[in-house]
């Protein structure tokens, strides 16, 4: 069994991607990304330092209507979907990749 068939609500992690930005935003940069439907701004880090983080709100074009990834176990899967999550703060909540992590 994959494991992310033990998610709580399968495919939630790729129905967004996350960026993290170099600097913090000005309040007016704020002001434009709450203006844009499927698009919010959270506190993150980056190497350590603090950041803003730029969520938008997109669904994977791998995605299958169930959930799972139907590049799975092939080469043509992206490198950084096969090493996510490289730490807990990525998680969205009822991942099954907090069960292996926790163990590391």
């Amino acid at each position: 069994m994959n494991i992310c068939q033990r998610c709580s609500d399968l495919g939630q992690c790729c129905r967004y991607i996350e960026l993290p930005l170099l600097r913090t935003l000005t309040r007016d940069e704020v002001r434009w990304v709450h203006l844009h439907e499927g698009v919010s701004i959270k506190d993150g880090s980056y190497d350590g330092d603090p950041c803003h983080v730029v969520r938008i709100e997109v669904a994977c074009s791998a995605l299958t209507p169930e959930g799972l990834c139907s590049l799975f176990g092939t080469s043509d899967r992206p490198e950084m979907c096969v090493t996510w999550p490289d730490d807990l703060a990525q998680l969205p909540k009822g991942c099954a990749y907090a069960e292996r992590l926790a163990l590391v």
